[in-house]
């Protein structure tokens, strides 16, 4: 793991946060267009489908053998908002994910066999939120931050067909920091509050990274390389934010 660039990316965060404090205002105006927030939890259940960039293969020797595919991937989670009511606000959540570290088929392979991998891990979302009034009932909002992920057991693979080998590793031993952005609405239900986001993820480091080696019958090196899955993906989020019940 690289300390150094998740120290900075902390750092990063931090300041944002402190920064969108001294800017935002700490006292709520008479007329404020977010009140709503009050009516609702703060607490709210998402699942976001994703859609992740698929691996990249650099071959030094020979011809690329990979033919990458697109790799879906889920997150289901929960998210807990600070200062709702405010146009600047702050959260914080669990996230359960799961994703692939391979997905990809080799040319000229009669059989068109596929080589997927997939793996889940836990992350832990904290983002700044700033929010725009669009109508009564619809919300433009945008947020920013870091995806601080949790992978445990995450070692070393090794896939080896026929004449072909790909040995690959993760790119950090526990902690990947992920940079987050996200942009969307929410829809003012009476029963619930549902927010709408895209949302871009940019992994810091990679996720995986490898090397490749085909050779012939006489164990002479005909194609080499190298393999990336950055783990970087673009998704759709949805969060349900229930009323509170009147006491």
């Amino acid at each position: 793991m690289n300390i150094k660039i998740f120290k900075k990316v902390i750092i990063a965060v931090v300041l944002i946060f402190t920064t969108s404090s001294i800017f935002a205002q700490d006292i709520e105006l008479e007329n404020n267009p977010f009140e709503i927030f009050k009516e609702y939890s703060n607490f709210g259940i998402n699942i976001s489908p994703r859609l992740q960039f698929k691996s990249t293969s650099n071959n030094t020797i020979g011809s690329d053998p990979f033919i990458h595919n697109s790799s879906f991937g889920l997150g289901l989670g929960v998210t807990y908002i600070l200062r709702p009511a405010n146009t600047w606000s702050y959260r914080i959540g669990t996230h359960y994910n799961i994703n692939d570290e391979s997905n990809f088929k080799l040319k000229n392979d009669s059989r068109n066999i596929s080589f997927k991998s997939t793996s889940s891990s836990i992350s832990i979302p904290i983002e700044i939120e700033y929010k725009k009034l669009v109508s009564k009932n619809l919300i433009w909002t945008t947020k920013a931050g870091v995806n601080v992920t949790f992978i445990d057991g995450f070692d070393s693979a090794s896939i080896d067909y026929e004449d072909f080998s790909l040995v690959y590793k993760p790119q950090s031993d526990f902690i990947y920091p992920n940079l987050l952005f996200s942009s969307g609405v929410y829809f003012v239900f009476k029963p619930f509050m549902l927010q709408t986001s895209l949302i871009f993820q940019k992994n810091i480091p990679s996720f995986i990274e490898g090397n490749y080696e085909i050779v012939d019958s006489n164990n002479s090196i005909q194609n080499k390389g190298t393999y990336k899955m950055t783990g970087d993906y673009i998704g759709l989020e949805f969060i349900v934010f229930l009323k509170k019940s009147k006491k």
